[in-house]
């Protein structure tokens, strides 16, 4: 790290202190996260779009092992964002899910028949709700993110600098941004219904 890149940390730092005494309660969520953005880019800084070769440490490039760096470095590759911002601020509200598209679909059949002089009705009707998932499993599903805090237990070395874990998802190192969700609106709904009309 360079003498200049030491003294922009430190003046991040040292506005980051200076806001922090004027902080309200509105501002805290704020301030938070320009602080977890300040510590997921000091840990980026050598990753340029360049790359730094896995298993270096430079000054930021605090990951424990080289098995976390590559997986690290995996996991911003297949992330279309983080891919094509690697070593800046992460900005907000410039990232959103992908936006699901559902189909639904209904079909009625209308019945009719005179029983002693009389007329009686009925309507037989189907909704299918994600219709579009009935056809392909893929097709009308949300996704989420899987965790918005990828870099997880700080700790120090022994040169007291901070050193940062890869999240654990499931057993294993956290490989995508997203995953599918499971709820009721992600699949298919059908219903059957009868409605009898007489006069």
């Amino acid at each position: 790290m360079t003498d200049a890149d030491c003294l922009r940390w430190r003046t991040s730092l040292a506005e980051l202190e200076t806001t922090v005494s004027d902080v309200s309660a509105n501002d805290v969520p704020e301030l938070a996260g320009r602080l977890e953005a300040l510590k997921v880019r000091l840990v980026l800084r050598l990753q340029t779009a360049a790359g730094a070769q896995v298993g270096e440490k430079g000054d930021e490039d605090r990951l424990l092992d080289a098995q976390q760096a590559a997986a690290f470095d995996a996991y911003i590759t297949q992330d279309n964002y983080l891919s094509q911002h690697r070593g800046e601020y992460a900005q907000r509200g410039a990232v959103f899910l992908p936006m699901v598209k559902r189909l639904d679909l209904s079909l009625s059949q209308d019945l009719f028949h005179s029983i002693a002089g009389r007329r009686h009705s009925g309507q037989i009707r189907l909704d299918i709700t994600n219709f579009g998932n009935l056809l392909d499993h893929n097709w009308g599903v949300s996704q989420r993110l899987i965790q918005n805090q990828i870099l997880t237990n700080a700790t120090v070395d022994a040169q007291g600098r901070a050193t940062y874990r890869l999240a654990v998802v499931n057993g294993a190192l956290i490989s995508k941004s997203l995953q599918t969700n499971a709820g009721i609106a992600d699949v298919y709904v059908m219903m059957l219904s009868f409605r009898y009309t007489f006069q």
